[in-house]
């Protein structure tokens, strides 16, 4: 049969390509799969996964297909984080196939098992994950509370471990939300968060790494003070690249060196009392515009 690529494909570091690969399927009648299509995760030419109808499970678990919003990331050493139908209400899950060997990240629908207050609540796989060349798998969940529906956080996980979560605080800053994020290839992750300012949960808009503000609304860059960031990247030399407007209207591209792990976690601490004790911006030289 004639294929159509799908749009989500993956190209890892040695040039190894995961894509989709949509067929038409034989029997235009079967009900199991609604696009009446078939749609096989391909590795390097390879197909790895098939969805529709013919395969039952994945990971041990229901599995109906791959769907037109599912995203795929592949590294040279063969694993591939993908997402995928896991219900005929297509329900998603996000898994980690090494060849032969299936794991479940997480799932619609299940129970959020992790600590902290947010044990017990339902969980929605969102569609924001990455996995570099080492296999670290950083993946955004958000999660409801079971018993109150206006109830609601965002997690942002590292090989299941949490490093950011809406409702927290990073380095003394109050958290509304968890946003996009980047994954470099030494295992650090950067991600954008919002926080309140003057009483407004999203008035401020922030970068931050192991749980320390980088880049910030109200920090001062050059002697001109963060109103917003925006696009950022982190490479593997620990340089931190983001976008920034000013309240005085300009605007920068502007690079920062990031510290090392271990200076991270004692700048943690210590930016958590340094922010409480000062309220007004605060100048950091490491930053430079462009």
């Amino acid at each position: 049969f004639a294929g159509s690529l799908s749009e989500s494909l993956s190209l890892s570091q040695g040039g190894k390509i995961a894509h989709f690969l949509h067929l038409p399927t034989p029997d235009d009648a079967d009900s199991n799969f609604p696009f009446n299509e078939q749609l096989w995760l391909i590795v390097n030419g390879a197909a790895i996964k098939r969805g529709g109808p013919g395969n039952s499970t994945l990971a041990g678990q229901p599995f109906y297909g791959f769907g037109q919003d599912s995203r795929v990331v592949a590294n040279d050493a063969g694993k591939v984080l993908v997402s995928a139908w896991t219900s005929e209400a297509f329900d998603t899950g996000l898994f980690v196939i090494n060849g032969n060997t299936e794991t479940r990240i997480a799932q619609n629908g299940e129970a959020y098992a992790g600590p902290g207050p947010y044990n017990g609540w339902t969980v929605n796989v969102s569609n924001a994950f990455s996995m570099n060349e080492t296999g670290d798998v950083v993946y955004q969940l958000f999660l409801s509370d079971p018993n109150n529906n206006s109830s609601f956080a965002t997690l942002l996980l590292e090989n299941g471990s949490v490093i950011a979560t809406s409702n927290d605080t990073v380095g003394g800053l109050q958290v509304s939300d968890v946003e996009d994020f980047a994954l470099n290839e030494t295992g650090q992750t950067a991600y954008e968060f919002a926080f309140d300012t003057n009483g407004d949960p999203f008035g401020g808009s922030g970068i931050a790494i192991g749980g320390v503000p980088i880049a910030y609304t109200g920090l001062v860059v050059d002697g001109r003070t963060i109103d917003s960031v925006g696009s950022f990247d982190l490479n593997d030399n620990g340089q931190l690249l983001y976008s920034a407007s000013f309240t005085d209207g300009s605007s920068a591209l502007i690079v920062t060196s990031v510290p090392e792990p271990t200076s991270l976690a004692a700048l943690a601490l210590g930016m958590a009392g340094l922010i409480r004790r000062r309220r007004r911006p605060e100048s950091r030289d490491s930053h430079s515009a462009a």
